[in-house]
């Protein structure tokens, strides 16, 4: 059974006008300087996985949620990003499994208070 005190905090839901115009991945990248190597779709089992989210639109505030599913579909991470700017935005976030990713085909589920709104895979050979 699930310890409830490691629950996810429940997701803001407020509709914003706020959309992601682009996802692009990359093993290299910075979360603090907001900085993204080289583009990759493919990934070794001990990468790190950087994804550099742009999203656009009017409101001030709203957060970016990102589910991360290995290939065997469990739920790796489940975390939100809070942004605080409307307009043209980058934000990049990161996971990495340094028990290794699980080889094939995994996902990042990108949402905007709760819509989803882009699923980006990515591969592990």
């Amino acid at each position: 059974m699930r310890d409830p005190s490691s629950a996810l905090p429940e997701r803001d839901t407020t509709p914003v006008d706020t959309v992601i115009d682009a996802v692009t991945l990359s093993a290299e990248g910075d979360t603090e300087q907001n900085t993204l190597g080289p583009p990759k779709t493919h990934f070794g089992p001990k990468d790190s996985v950087y994804a550099e989210i742009r999203s656009n639109g009017t409101a001030s505030a709203y957060t970016i949620y990102a589910k991360w599913t290995g290939a065997d579909g469990e739920v790796l991470a489940d975390y939100g990003i809070r942004v605080n700017e409307a307009g043209p935005k980058r934000t990049v976030i990161s996971l990495s499994k340094p028990d290794g990713w699980p080889a094939g085909r995994n996902n990042i589920e990108l949402a905007i208070n709760g819509k989803t709104l882009r699923t980006v895979a990515f591969d592990v050979q």
